[in-house]
């Protein structure tokens, strides 16, 4: 049984300091001279990603925004009829 490890815990930190800190979307930005571009993967869950203009055209033109356009219209099918 796996157990759950709490914010201000010794044990939350030491797990935390093993992860290098991933950049935001903002210092990608910066380093990119304010050029940038956010995408949101196929199978990302609707997470946003940072990326430089030639991962953007390779989203973009190598069908991967077609595949993430597929998963949303399959789930606006799925919601359809759902009343809230």
């Amino acid at each position: 049984m796996a157990n759950l490890i709490l914010p201000g815990t010794l044990e939350f930190n030491l797990a935390l300091a093993d992860i290098p800190p991933v950049p935001t979307w903002r210092e990608s930005f910066d380093r990119a001279n304010g050029e940038g571009y956010l995408i949101c993967r196929a199978g990302s869950l609707g997470l946003m990603e940072s990326v430089t203009r030639q991962e953007w055209e390779d989203y973009v033109y190598g069908g991967e925004l077609d595949a993430r356009q597929a998963e949303i219209d399959e789930h606006d099918e799925a919601l359809e009829g759902v009343i809230y």
